[in-house]
């Protein structure tokens, strides 16, 4: 009986949350428009580039994985920090340069709309 509670609580502190989230975001917006505010002045225009940097975590995440398990057949070393550390700098390394890509592609967005104009 006490290994169901676990993961019901889990899921149910979970669904809350995103519950929460939803609700909050909803009436926030109903808020704006009730006084009359434009939306569209506060959408992001980076949404289009979070799978890039979510690519970049991944394919960093997975270097640093690959890395450390080269590194630790040649050393010998079989020590479980290794593993993260490399996993978190890789990983690192993947949302910077995704952070520099997203840019770079912002500005070719930027100079395509200027240019329509």
């Amino acid at each position: 009986m006490v290994e169901i509670i676990i993961p019901l609580a889990s899921f149910a502190m979970a669904f809350g949350m995103v519950y929460m989230i939803i609700t909050s975001r909803t009436r926030e917006r109903m808020a704006m428009i009730e006084k009359g505010v434009d939306l569209k002045s506060f959408e992001s225009k980076s949404r289009g580039y979070g799978a890039i940097k979510f690519g970049m975590l991944a394919i960093g995440v997975a270097l640093g994985l690959l890395i450390a398990n080269i590194v630790a057949e040649v050393t010998r070393l079989d020590d479980d920090v290794l593993y993260f550390a490399f996993a978190l700098l890789f990983g690192g390394a993947g949302l910077i340069g995704g952070h520099f890509m997203a840019r770079k592609l912002r500005e070719k967005d930027d100079l395509k709309e200027e240019n329509k104009s």
